[in-house]
């Protein structure tokens, strides 16, 4: 029996190791990182800013808590951070189905500007129809500018090229659908006080679609006035 018992004990354990299966979702993927963009990001004390996260590989469960270093100086909801007083703040998010895997942005709260961004008086405020959204499923590979209305993102495009989305742009996400920015590729994505533009979900789950993930250190990446739900 002394020469029996360790090969039953090492069945035993192969067989819990394959049904645990790693982090992943229970698809068999093992979960590899997490991609926080932007990086980094300033915002006033009292304003919001919203970060996304990327649970690589593609395939595995991109559920993510959220969570800061230090909520003296900065709170997060859902990847939205709200700036409480001046300082600094390291945002975290992990995956849920790998917790020791995890991505993280640095954010400086900076004086409450009470002024504020000022609106162009002499900017009108553009209306897009989502009812009628085009769909957008291919990778983009070349130089691009959307043109300003409602697009529908229905697949987790690869962006190798420069993509450019102007003010008043709306794009919803389809389930499992988002934006990955490789090598050779960027996203400047510059809306304005009276035309933001927006990053959303078609259904309205914010948890629903994989977000944008940039995996390049493009100067040309820039987001601003973005709204990402």
């Amino acid at each position: 029996m002394r020469r029996i018992v360790p090969y039953v004990f090492g069945a035993l354990l192969a067989l819990v190791l394959a049904a645990c299966g790693g982090g992943g979702g229970g698809n068999g993927l093992t979960v590899t990182g997490v991609v926080v963009t932007p990086s980094s990001a300033t915002v006033a004390e009292g304003e919001t800013v919203s970060l996304a996260a990327t649970v690589q590989p593609v395939g595995v469960s991109q559920a993510v808590t959220w969570s800061t270093s230090n909520p003296t100086v900065a709170t997060v909801s859902n990847g939205v951070v709200t700036g409480v007083s001046q300082g600094s703040a390291t945002i975290t998010a992990t995956s849920v189905a790998d917790p020791a895997r995890s991505g993280t942005a640095a954010v400086t709260v900076t004086e409450e500007d009470d002024a504020g961004p000022q609106p162009d008086p002499d900017e009108d405020v553009i209306t897009v129809d989502c009812s009628v959204a085009g769909e957008l499923s291919d990778d983009i590979t070349t130089t691009t500018t959307l043109p300003v209305d409602c697009h529908r993102v229905t697949s987790n495009i690869t962006i190798s090229g420069a993509l450019t989305i102007l003010p008043g742009t709306v794009l919803e996400f389809n389930s499992s659908a988002g934006f990955r920015v490789a090598d050779g590729g960027s996203l400047r994505a510059v809306g304005t006080v009276v035309n933001p533009i927006t990053f959303t979900s078609a259904s309205g789950d914010p948890n629903d679609w994989r977000g944008v993930g940039i995996f390049t250190s493009s100067s040309a990446n820039l987001l601003e006035h973005v709204v990402i739900e």
